[in-house]
């Protein structure tokens, strides 16, 4: 593999498959590629495969396709919190709850 070059999902998980290594994409993307990264190995993701960056630019690739990925969806999440706290006339607080030690069951 050319370190330089990004490299596809599906190229990386035919290499695991005949090295032995079988997993659906979905595994391959949590248990492979996110332990990698919960282990501080910064893995840049794009349209073009996956790649550690090497170079400045490919940084900031990487942070700007992840806040591509990641500001929406914060921004829906602070929406949702919101509008249930609303709904609720204010008995419902996601994020107040989370904070006390809240279980999952209601």
């Amino acid at each position: 593999m050319n370190p330089k070059a990004y490299t596809l999902t599906g190229e990386l998980m035919k290499w695991l498959d005949e090295n032995g290594y079988d997993y659906e994409e979905e595994e391959f993307r949590s248990n492979i590629i996110g332990s990698l990264g919960d282990d501080g190995i910064i893995i840049s993701g794009s349209r073009r495969g996956l790649k550690i960056p090497i170079t400045m630019g490919e940084m900031l690739d990487y942070i700007n396709y992840s806040s591509r990925q990641f500001i929406p969806m914060i921004k829906r999440t602070k929406r949702a919190v919101e509008v249930l706290k609303a709904k609720s006339l204010g008995t419902i607080d996601l994020l107040e709850y989370e904070l006390r030690g809240g279980t999952n069951s209601c």
